[in-house]
């Protein structure tokens, strides 16, 4: 399971973060249709607008609820689960910050483990930044399977 930092979209202070224009665009697109405005707006961005984001970003389509489980985003070799936050946990946050402070031309990626837990079962986390620029256009991507 690999967990992405998706929920910075609905913060403001991570508007600074953003990777690209193109996304910073899509936030505006949104939100003007959304008639949010000023600070207040952008927080209230909901969970469909970062989901269709997320699906741009990783050549992927939003699914939508179709009254059964099934991923938010697909693409042909991706099937995401995208957890939508107004916070996340700064101890998450200070784990991403110091593997990328020491990850030097590597992939910063933290690995959560549950105490008395068998390692099978951690959770993979990395910013969507390095996701992206480690593997590239994720629609070539889909070549690969």
């Amino acid at each position: 399971m690999v967990v992405w930092q998706a929920g910075r979209a609905g913060n403001l202070a991570d508007m600074a973060d953003l990777a690209d224009t193109t996304e910073l665009a899509d936030f505006a697109s949104s939100a003007k249709s959304a008639n949010c405005q000023g600070r207040e707006g952008w927080q209230q961005m909901g969970w469909k607008n970062v989901e269709r984001v997320i699906a741009r970003r990783l050549g992927g389509e939003r699914v939508g609820n179709r009254g059964s489980a099934s991923p938010d985003v697909v693409s042909s070799w991706l099937a995401v689960e995208v957890k939508h936050r107004k916070a996340l946990p700064a101890w998450l946050k200070d784990a991403i910050a110091q593997a990328k402070a020491t990850a030097g031309d590597k992939l910063p990626l933290v690995v959560l483990h549950e105490s008395g837990r068998w390692h099978d079962g951690d959770l993979v986390l990395l910013r969507l930044r390095d996701f992206e620029a480690w593997f590239g256009d994720c629609q070539d991507l889909g070549d690969m399977t």
